[in-house]
């Protein structure tokens, strides 16, 4: 861990990079009923790239550069994962 790390706080907002459509089921009882799934690339307004799936959205209707927020989703009782979802710029 780097102690001379600065704290700073995220907007959570950004835009689609890239993306792809997961049509394949998973065993995983945690996403077996998001087929098919978004993975996608997204670019936070902090200039990072992070990797997340993309939610609330028809994957007919994502768009390169779509802006999008952070969301969180109780996907087990001790889990919480992130995820971006389409909002209005």
């Amino acid at each position: 861990m780097c102690r001379e790390a600065d704290g700073r706080t995220a907007s959570g907002r950004g835009g689609v990079f890239s993306w792809i459509v997961v049509r394949h089921p998973s065993p995983r009882e945690i996403v077996a009923d998001q087929v098919p799934d978004i993975v996608a690339l997204i670019e936070r307004e902090e200039g990072v790239r992070i990797a997340s799936n993309l939610v609330n959205i028809d994957p007919g209707d994502v768009s390169d550069g779509m802006p999008v927020a952070v969301t969180f989703r109780h996907v087990a009782p001790d889990r919480i994962l992130h995820a971006f979802e389409p909002v209005d710029d």
